[in-house]
This record gives structure tokens, C-alpha cells and sequence, in this order.
């Protein structure tokens, strides 16, 4: 008997995110914003290293930033996230992308716990 994979309706959490006066509702990341997020984890780490945010380090994340929030709204532009971000909701911002892209529900997805089969 085949087995069928039916990824139309893996079940996913709504993840809302409230940022400069608009809401966010996140259901997926695709694929390839989240591989640019983890291709830019060196710099992450390296501010969590540092402790702190430099001017360089801030400019290489918000284009990613934006991106991510241009999923759910197309009218997001870079200007919209650096007049609505500053240094109190960096870290908790960075921290929510993370968790959405790769956080414990996210992991336990990407092993099959949760995924359906019917034969």
C-alpha cells in the first residue's frame, strides 16, 4: 500500500508577532529565508559574543528582518523595520525569528513526530 505524506495539512502554530503598529501572523517560513538566517548565524553568535551590536552587524540583518516580515506583508520595507527597531526589541525580535525558524517545535517537526501518514 502507498503511504501518503499530505504536507497541506501538517499542522502548524500560528505565530503572531506585533511590530511597529502591524501584526504579523506567521504559519511558515520558506526554506530559503530560513537558510539565509542560519547562514548568517556567525553574526549572531558573534553578537552574543561581543555583547554588543555594531553598526555593521545591524545593517547585514536587517534585510533579513525585513524578509521575513515580507511574508505576511508585502508593504514592509527596510525603512519601516529601522524606524520601528530599537536596541529593547532587537533581542527579543532575533529571538522570536530563531524560535519560529528553528525553535523545539520546529525540531521535533523536522523528526517525523508529527507528521501524518495514512496508507
Amino acid at each position: 500500500m502507498p503511504k501518503v505524506l499530505d504536507l497541506d495539512n501538517f499542522a502548524e502554530e500560528e505565530n503572531v508577532l506585533k511590530f511597529g503598529g502591524k501584526e504579523f501572523i506567521f504559519k511558515i517560513v520558506p526554506f530559503s529565508v530560513a537558510l539565509k538566517f542560519y547562514e548568517t548565524l556567525p553574526v549572531f553568535q558573534k553578537i552574543e559574543k561581543e555583547g554588543q551590536l555594531k553598526h555593521e552587524d545591524f545593517e547585514q540583518i536587517v534585510p533579513l528582518i525585513t524578509e521575513l516580515l515580507t511574508i505576511v506583508d508585502k508593504t514592509v520595507d527596510e525603512n519601516f523595520v529601522k524606524r520601528n527597531l530599537d536596541i529593547k526589541r532587537f533581542q527579543p525580535l532575533v529571538g522570536f525569528m530563531f524560535d519560529l525558524m528553528f525553535g523545539e517545535s520546529k525540531k521535533n517537526s523536522a523528526d517525523g513526530d508529527d507528521l501524518e501518514t495514512s496508507t
